[in-house]
């Protein structure tokens, strides 16, 4: 209806029938995507989200959990994304593929957690930091190369794999980096 002021991060992965109000001042529903009315802020993936994702080239921010368990196999994102909020992607088992991350300043917290069948990212241009368990449980297919621009990355950024075949990180660059757990 009209009078929803706010919807929660994640709460409509999944869901099927989603229907929002055209005369809401504050949302819209587009090809199975809840967006901001202005456009800029994509809000969440329904059940209905196309496999192969192409964000809107106005979308400024991903909100988090937006895409957490959606049945994509690919993702396109907008030049003007330069976060990738905490579970963004998180239990998404059939993406292979996410694109568009050149401008990509930070990963967040479980942003890709379990999401077992990524294999290919964009070259990242930007990238800064790597926060907590963002890789979590890809499970060994992914191979990335990071730039010299990373200046951090966090603890367990890329463990819990469960195959024998480890994650291929490349670092391009002389920094030192440390970690908690060994």
């Amino acid at each position: 209806p009209k009078s929803v002021k706010k919807i929660g991060d994640g709460i409509l992965s999944g869901c099927h029938k989603v229907t929002i109000a055209k005369k809401n001042p504050r949302y819209q529903l587009k090809q199975g995507v809840v967006y901001t009315k202005n456009g800029k802020t994509l809000v969440s993936a329904t059940g209905n989200v196309k496999k192969d994702f192409v964000l809107p080239a106005k979308v400024t921010k991903i909100r988090p959990y937006a895409f957490e368990g959606a049945d994509i196999t690919s993702v396109k994102l907008s030049r003007h994304i330069i976060d990738i909020a905490p579970g963004t992607f998180a239990l998404c088992y059939e993406l292979t593929k996410v694109t568009g991350m050149k401008r990509v300043q930070r990963i967040g917290y479980g942003a890709f957690f379990g999401s077992d069948e990524l294999k290919t990212m964009d070259t990242f241009h930007s990238l800064k930091r790597i926060d907590r368990a963002a890789f979590w449980r890809t499970d060994g297919k992914l191979s990335i190369t990071l730039p010299s621009s990373i200046e951090e990355i966090d603890t367990y950024a890329f463990s819990g794999y469960t195959q024998t075949t480890p994650i291929n990180v490349k670092i391009s660059s002389s920094k030192k980096f440390y970690s908690k757990a060994g």
